[in-house]
């Protein structure tokens, strides 16, 4: 599924794309709950095998889970799993061995375009044949069963991330920690000077009231 920005696709976006391609659009050129909910049931559940239940793992992103697609999962006997926030890049198959390998050929594709073609650019109307190509190498089952294996989801691999990448970002931790401090002692050093201030304000007052100043006869 491809998705372009924009209110409608044009024909002329259309040409030299991959086989079967289902074209969409929308005004950020992402994915929303609508055009998943379209290629849900135009592009997965029709490519689906007969047997079940059939397990599909999602990103967990909000776009993807709706009310109507859930119904339509349980209906086809389609187990959703969505993976934990912020870990796609180590339990995602595609984040693993796909969309690298896909991105690197897409942009040899542009290179060698360009120096086929001197004095132009790649347009979106230029897009589809060039991913056709990266995608038809690098879109293989070969890539694609490195990834459900470099996750450890099959073969089923419990150990096979790290167990040092399961613990939080330190880093990241104690710079929050550092500018809160930093932060505290700056807004109590402020108060503590501005009672300081307030406090000598005050005993001046009371000093003059009690004591008037008088002019000084030395001169």
């Amino acid at each position: 599924m491809l998705i372009f920005k924009g209110q409608r696709v044009s024909q002329a976006l259309m040409g030299n794309a991959p086989a079967n391609t289902l074209f969409a659009c929308s005004k950020s050129s992402f994915i929303d709950s609508d055009l998943f909910n379209n290629w849900f049931k135009k592009l997965f559940i029709p490519n689906l095998p007969p047997q079940r239940p059939v397990l599909l793992i999602l990103d967990g992103h909000s776009s993807n889970i709706t009310v109507d697609l859930l119904e339509t999962a349980v209906s086809n006997q389609i187990e959703m799993f969505c993976l934990p926030p912020h870990t796609t890049h180590w339990t995602q198959p595609l984040d693993r061995s796909v969309f690298g390998p896909l991105k690197r050929s897409y942009n040899l594709c542009c290179e060698a375009f360009l120096r086929q073609n001197p004095g132009r650019i790649v347009t979106r109307y230029d897009f589809c044949g060039l991913f056709k190509q990266a995608f038809n190498e690098k879109m293989n089952l070969v890539n694609i069963f490195s990834g459900f294996r470099a996750t450890g989801i099959f073969p089923f691999k419990p150990n096979a991330i790290p167990i040092a990448r399961y613990g939080p970002s330190k880093t990241s931790v104690l710079n929050v920690e550092v500018e809160a401090v930093n932060r505290n002692s700056h807004d109590v050093s402020k108060d503590q000077n501005q009672s300081r201030l307030t406090t000598t304000a005050n005993e001046e007052q009371s000093v003059s009231a009690v004591k008037p100043q008088v002019p000084s006869t030395s001169s």
